[in-house]
């Protein structure tokens, strides 16, 4: 073989290998960047997880409410408590008083 087929074939394969390399970053940098790719797919998993915690807070938040709507069907203390602390509501034998705060 002569010198230049050596030397073509040399280059040929090295652009070979550009191409490649190339084909290879752009294909990588479509699966980072475009609107479905990894960095969407990070942004929605912390949302997702965001979610998850509100969606754990509410549930707790829906249990106390209930124990507590349980609690004034049931007992007639807890009645007369929110009564008295929330509606300042109290017997006609009693009497009311006010503190004032400073």
């Amino acid at each position: 073989m002569t010198k230049k087929k050596k030397n073509s074939k040399k280059n040929s394969k090295a652009l070979l290998a550009l191409l490649m390399i190339l084909v290879f970053v752009l294909s990588a940098a479509y699966v980072v960047f475009n609107n479905r790719g990894l960095l969407k797919y990070i942004s929605l998993k912390k949302e997702y997880t965001a979610l998850q915690e509100q969606v754990k807070k509410a549930d707790e938040k829906n249990k106390s409410l209930r124990a507590e709507i349980d609690s004034l069907k049931t007992s007639d203390v807890k009645i007369e408590q929110v009564a008295r602390e929330k509606y300042d509501m109290h017997f006609p034998s009693e009497t009311g008083i006010k503190v004032k705060e400073k």
